[in-house]
């Protein structure tokens, strides 16, 4: 059986007061509908914004801890290196930054013929060292140090009096091998700067 809308309204009339006419229940109901509308979408956007808010918390916390776990990191590679370098201060180097060769140092890159093994494998090392882009003068010296410790052990970048000369120091000074390889770090740095516009020293 189908009712139509004077069958509905007549219902309404038989259950609902006499002071109220159909026109008054049915914008009621309609008033009703969009209360229920109105506050769906409300609590819509409020389940929306809930949850986007904790989204962003929760990102943000991600970061923050990602953050707080490279620093840590980044500041127990400061203190190795600190730990590392510290007894080479004043001994081969002068305790200013960036790290300079002092009178000592001096002598030793002298006497290990160092600029000149490192003028005559520059375009190697450079290559080999993949200083594509660097920009950062502390890059430049962190990777010149690191190359340095493999460079002092590869006779490829030696002449055969050259890498007996340095072992020969070593032996008759007593001097520690990272002396040597500081040495050349120091040097190999400085020359990168120097032939690179792009590097930031400051």
């Amino acid at each position: 059986m189908k009712f139509g809308l004077n069958e509905v309204a007549s219902s309404v009339d038989e259950i609902m007061p006499k002071k109220w006419t159909t026109k008054t229940v049915l914008v009621m109901i309609i008033i009703a509908i969009i209360i229920t509308v109105a506050y769906a979408k409300l609590q819509y956007n409020i389940n929306h914004f809930y949850n986007k808010v904790s989204y962003s918390l929760n990102n943000t916390s991600q970061k923050l801890d990602a953050l707080s776990t490279s620093f840590a990191n980044y500041k127990d590679d400061i203190k190795t290196k600190f730990t590392f370098y510290q007894p080479l201060i004043n001994t081969i180097m002068i305790a200013k930054s960036p790290l300079k060769l002092n009178e000592k140092g001096l002598q030793i890159a002298y006497s290990i013929n160092a600029k000149e093994i490192i003028d005559r494998n520059y375009s190697a090392i450079i290559s080999m060292m993949g200083m594509v882009d660097t920009t950062s003068a502390y890059e430049v010296q962190e990777k010149s140090f690191e190359f340095a410790k493999r460079l002092i052990n590869n006779k490829a970048f030696f002449t055969e009096s050259e890498f007996n000369a340095m072992r020969n120091y070593a032996y008759n000074t007593g001097e520690v091998v990272e002396s040597f390889f500081m040495v050349f770090g120091i040097l190999l740095r400085d020359k990168i700067i120097r032939d690179n516009d792009t590097i930031n020293i400051k």
